[in-house]
């Protein structure tokens, strides 16, 4: 980008100089022929963002029914979340979850997987260490975790003939076979493309 501001950081400056990931312009390329069940029923169905617009009209059913929020949400409020929300959950995931007793001081709530993961990358990783991270997945680890915080992905195959197990002998061969530090392992369920 030719007209980036010299006031930015190198950080951000390498970030807006970085190319739009290739799987971003193809899927809003398509957008305009997206699968629709009467009208385009062969239409094209993004396997590529963690977005399933095929369940939007039972979830907007279900927001419908939620009663307004109070005026206070409509404000700043915690970095990491509402307090009273983080106690909710707390409480909802030493329940239902984890089967042990969670503190609403030890959950950050954040708007979006790509800003979690931006966050907890940063803090976990310097620059130059490694992410092991299953494939195929969501290509959008790619630029969240190696342009914004500079780590390296380190890509743990697994393979359709053991239905993509993750089996400890793929980490083992990754960890074995990285150039440098392994600081995480990402694993999401369900993880794009294979849901």
């Amino acid at each position: 980008m030719p007209d980036t501001p010299a006031f930015l950081s190198a950080r951000a400056r390498r970030l807006l100089d970085s190319p739009t990931a290739e799987y971003i312009t193809a899927h809003f390329s398509r957008n305009d022929d997206a699968y629709d069940v009467a009208s385009r029923p062969d239409g094209y169905v993004g396997l590529c963002i963690a977005e399933n617009r095929l369940l939007w009209p039972e979830l907007s059913e279900r927001l419908a029914a939620v009663p307004a929020a109070p005026t206070q949400v409509l404000g700043y409020d915690a970095m990491i979340g509402a307090r009273s929300f983080r106690e909710r959950l707390a409480r909802f995931m030493s329940a239902r979850i984890c089967g042990r007793s969670v503190s609403a001081d030890h959950l950050a709530v954040l708007n979006g997987a790509g800003t979690a993961l931006e966050i907890l990358f940063y803090a976990l990783g310097d620059p130059g260490d490694a992410v092991l991270v299953p494939t195929p997945s969501y290509a959008g680890f790619w630029p969240d975790i190696e342009y914004r915080d500079a780590l390296k992905i380190v890509p743990v195959p697994t393979f359709s003939h053991e239905d993509f197990r993750l089996t400890e002998a793929h980490l083992d061969r990754a960890v074995e076979s990285s150039d440098r530090p392994v600081r995480a392992l990402l694993y999401t369920s369900p993880d794009n493309p294979l849901g």
